[in-house]
């Protein structure tokens, strides 16, 4: 009888035990996801607020600021799908509970500040387009007339673009805004080029001054980008006209759905490359990028931006 009480209170002891071991770890699992996500979420001027953590939930005007802002958002969406993958529910306290709640809805007015960002950077780049469309009918009627003309500026028109690519992420494929744009540009680029080829004396192939280790990798890369453009292209020389890479960051739907948000940087330097098909010779102006991926900058791919008529001088 009395072996058998002390057997029970054995168990019982060992049952609480092993609950108080249990609850310890629960208690210190969920410590450190605490420590993990709330450093999100705790604003200037409350206890604990880390500037370098704390994920201001709003699209910024000024790039490096909006990068910073993008990488964080990126490293928190990270943090909070872990904590829900690893699922501790319940056994979550409540604090715990109310910072992942905050963080998800950071994570989302985030999201809805850069698609407004978006919105109002269209707004701005078909402002540009049709300020470009205005002066390429002005130069159009010179060239008509035989009187002197004046060519875009590029510069102007590779920012459009880029706006427009850059934006394109927050956007459904098909949008017919985004569509509408490219066809602007691409029609600006057509008589961009037309004129060009008019005065083709004037367009040469610019100096070779990026001295990276990778540049003669990034010349084939640029190489292949205009045969698979235009197949039977003979390469005469190839340049990278810009001194070194210039990087961005972008938000843009993972899935058809536009279901989820991912934060994807880029990097990207100019190519031009001469280039003769039968009798034909052409100047092609490429953009090549790398994507920053888990293990470091990933291949390089490229878009032909601009063809030009070049004469066989202007091509050396």
């Amino acid at each position: 009888m009395v072996r058998s009480v002390i057997l029970r209170l054995g168990l019982v002891m060992l049952c609480a035990a092993g609950g108080s071991a249990q609850a310890a770890g629960e208690d210190e699992a969920s410590a450190a996801w605490l420590a993990r996500l709330q450093p999100y979420v705790i604003g200037a001027g409350r206890p604990g607020h880390n500037p370098d953590k704390h994920l201001v939930p709003a699209a910024a005007q000024e790039k490096d600021e909006m990068q910073r802002r993008l990488g964080l958002y990126a490293e928190a969406a990270a943090a909070l799908a872990e904590f829900r993958q690893a699922a501790p529910g319940d056994l979550a306290d409540d604090e715990l509970k109310q910072a992942a709640a905050l963080l998800q809805t950071a994570l989302s007015q985030f999201e809805a500040s850069c698609r407004r960002q978006a919105e109002q950077d269209l707004r701005d780049a078909d402002a540009a387009i049709g300020r470009m469309e205005q002066l390429a009918r002005a130069q159009g009627a010179k060239v008509a007339a035989k009187e002197p003309f004046s060519f875009l500026d590029r510069e102007q028109l590779a920012h459009a673009q880029a706006v427009v690519d850059r934006s394109a992420g927050l956007f459904r494929p098909g949008d017919q805004h985004m569509a509408s744009l490219n066809r602007r540009l691409m029609g600006l680029k057509r008589a961009d080029a037309k004129w060009r080829a008019a005065r083709i004396d004037e367009t040469r192939l610019q100096p070779d001054v990026y001295i990276g280790d990778d540049a003669e990798a990034l010349k084939k890369s640029a190489e292949g980008c205009v045969l698979r453009a235009q197949p039977g292209v003979q390469v005469l020389k190839t340049a990278l006209i810009t001194p070194d890479w210039e990087q961005e960051s972008v938000m843009e739907w993972t899935d058809a759905e536009s279901m989820a948000l991912r934060h994807r940087v880029t990097r990207s330097l100019t190519a031009q490359v001469a280039g003769k098909r039968h009798a034909d010779l052409r100047l092609y102006t490429v953009m090549v990028s790398q994507d920053l991926g888990a293990g470091g900058w990933g291949s390089v791919y490229g878009q032909v931006m601009f063809t030009d008529a070049i004469l066989a001088a202007n091509a050396q």
